[in-house]
């Protein structure tokens, strides 16, 4: 199970991060776009990930981890054929959904798969999924900085075979088992005060994680990162400093 999934990260990150580095590039003097439109197409992308994150939650819990990370890596892989063919607003509007919806499937699919290893394993886990993610961040710029030499359609297919390779790595997981869900047996009252419970508990959750001030600390310090790399991405391309010195400095 490890295995399967840093292997899964470890290649989409690396056709990700290839892509993204010199995605603004190839807009701004490929296609002659302007800033703002620029920071539409991009913005388009974070908006529908971060907006679907809690949805597709329940939808992998509704098919399976399996299923669910086969369809994530499909539409991304969709997204970067797209984005490496279009040259409308569009069309690059529609691959940035499909890149999204893709992202927000893929990220809780993932670590679902990790959380429910056992204990003595799952730590391992997520630290080789992480370190995984991030040696390709910094190693896909560089490699997108290769492929760029024979064109921004290359690099983006490129990308696309990376998702195609990472569905079938899920299909080796094989089909999960999941219980038959059978009629509620409880009257209607009994039902309702279970799920005023539940919302009770999960209320009392996120009110003790706010109480946790180390917490709060660690996500106030950690949340700005998010926009730290989104504005690397973005501004140092436009600053026309060259595609190798923004593969340095993204890296």
């Amino acid at each position: 199970m490890i295995v399967v999934v840093v292997g899964v990260q470890l290649a989409i990150s690396l056709g990700f991060f290839a892509v993204m580095a010199h995605l603004v590039s190839h807009l701004r003097h490929d296609l002659g776009m302007l800033a703002g439109t620029i920071t539409l197409v991009l913005g388009a992308r974070i908006a529908v990930q971060y907006a679907l994150f809690l949805p597709v939650g329940a939808v992998t819990d509704l098919i399976g981890a399996t299923r669910a990370g086969v369809l994530a890596c499909s539409l991304r892989a969709a997204g970067f054929v797209l984005l490496g063919t279009a040259d409308e607003l569009a069309g690059l509007l529609g691959a940035a959904v499909l890149l999204g919806a893709g992202g927000a499937l893929f990220h809780p699919t993932a670590q679902s798969l990790l959380a429910g290893l056992a204990p003595a394993r799952r730590s391992r886990g997520f630290a080789a999924y992480v370190i995984a993610g991030q040696v390709a961040a910094v190693a896909g710029p560089p490699a997108g900085l290769v492929l760029l030499t024979a064109g921004f359609w290359v690099l983006a297919a490129a990308a696309a075979a990376a998702w195609a390779i990472a569905a079938v790595l899920f299909t080796l997981l094989g089909e999960e088992r999941r219980a038959v869900p059978h009629p509620d047996p409880r009257p209607p009252a009994v039902r309702w005060a279970g799920v005023r419970l539940g919302t009770r508990m999960v209320a009392g959750g996120v009110a003790e994680a706010l109480r946790d001030r180390r917490f709060v600390r660690f996500a106030v310090v950690a949340a700005p990162s998010t926009l730290l790399a989104d504005q690397i991405v973005t501004v140092v391309p436009l600053k026309d400093v060259g595609a190798g010195a923004a593969t340095l400095f993204f890296s």
